[in-house]
């Protein structure tokens, strides 16, 4: 997975060369406020340590203004004929 921000708004599909591999939570312990997650996936696993700085975030409906240049984008697309298709935008953005 790829973390970015946005540059520019633009209808124009965009040269993709990342991946990012979805998993499940398949057990959570907390000792002195880490959290230490076992991630299991398709082909595997992965142990994840989460200091208790790390921001825990909530997704909410909002409006194609928050996807403006310079904020903070996480977006969920799939693969179509000649690019990628979002099928959910998030931003990092208050406003």
């Amino acid at each position: 997975m790829t973390n970015g921000n946005v540059s520019a708004v633009s209808t124009s599909a965009a040269t993709v060369n990342s991946t990012m591999t979805n998993g499940d939570v398949a057990a959570a312990q907390s000792q002195g406020g880490v959290t230490h997650l076992v991630v299991t996936y398709k082909g595997g696993k992965e142990d994840v340590l989460v200091p208790p700085t790390a921001p825990i975030v909530t997704f909410l409906p909002g409006t194609k203004a928050l996807v403006a240049k310079g904020n903070d984008v996480f977006i969920k697309a799939t693969q179509t004929g000649s690019g990628l298709e979002a099928k959910a935008v998030a931003s990092a953005s208050t406003a």
